[in-house]
């Protein structure tokens, strides 16, 4: 993942979110995937939101976005599982399972 697909995700949750540590609930997520049609953000809403509380955190999002756009494809089949992952794991864990592209967003 290159530093400008990076940057576009950090202005992307910016504009919506207005910082790294808000939540997001469905109405700005829609916001957020303003290029998708609305039919389809329901079922990608549920993925993006790991832990089920009916909003997106900034650290769902992305890493979200790193398994969809660098995974392997068991990786993304399997995306609600590993992103589940990341509410019990530590940085080091992910950086050493996802790489360099997620250190720019811990």
């Amino acid at each position: 993942m290159g530093h400008k697909t990076i940057d576009m995700l950090v202005d992307d949750w910016s504009r919506v979110a207005g910082s790294k540590k808000s939540q997001i609930s469905f109405e700005k997520f829609v916001d957020l995937m303003q290029h998708l049609p609305p039919s389809d953000l329901q079922c990608l809403f549920e993925l993006y939101d790991v832990d089920h509380n009916n909003k997106v955190s900034f650290d769902e999002y992305v890493l979200t976005v790193v398994i969809l756009m660098d995974g392997t494809l068991n990786e993304k089949l399997s995306c609600t599982q590993l992103c589940g992952l990341f509410l019990g794991h530590s940085r080091q864990y992910l950086m050493t399972q996802f790489g360099s592209g997620l250190q720019l967003f811990l």
